[in-house]
């Protein structure tokens, strides 16, 4: 999958994918500083212009690494939930309540757990691939150093 994300012959869509997959891999096996590397792709940290997603799992990942939330990284991922207009599944509000409750708006994450609550009530099912996340799990312990 790591290599997936250094390929010539994937298009952009795609080596966006498979890095978003590889990310949340890493972040899934405690392996955050090799999560944030992959979002930073050498920088010392994601800049303020990137995709919400990215920003987002870059601070979860430095949580991670250093036990402790990031005020300044959640701030800049709940500034851009103001105009993130293509929330429509669950894990995204569930993403966006975790960003409120960091920063102490209770009311503001509560909001989004019950518009992620309705979301898939409504017939949405979060389904998730258990082989192949189990052989991304696999695929990150074989490749940590050490």
């Amino acid at each position: 999958m790591k290599k997936s994300v250094n390929s010539n012959i994937l298009s952009e869509d795609d080596i966006r994918s498979a890095r978003n997959m590889a990310v949340l891999s890493f972040i899934g096996a405690g392996d955050y500083l090799e999560a944030k590397a992959l979002l930073t792709k050498g920088a010392e940290a994601p800049k303020l212009s990137a995709p919400i997603e990215e920003l987002f799992n870059y601070a979860v990942a430095d949580w991670g690494a250093n036990n402790m939330a990031s005020t300044p990284l959640f701030e800049a991922v709940a500034a851009k939930i103001e105009s993130y207009s293509a929330a429509t599944d669950a894990n995204t509000h569930q993403c966006f309540a975790l960003t409120f409750a960091v920063l102490g708006s209770t009311d503001q994450a509560f909001r989004e757990l019950n518009i992620a609550r309705k979301v898939l009530t409504s017939g949405e099912v979060a389904q998730r691939e258990d082989e192949q996340h189990q052989r991304d799990g696999r695929e990150v312990r074989q490749n940590r150093p050490g």
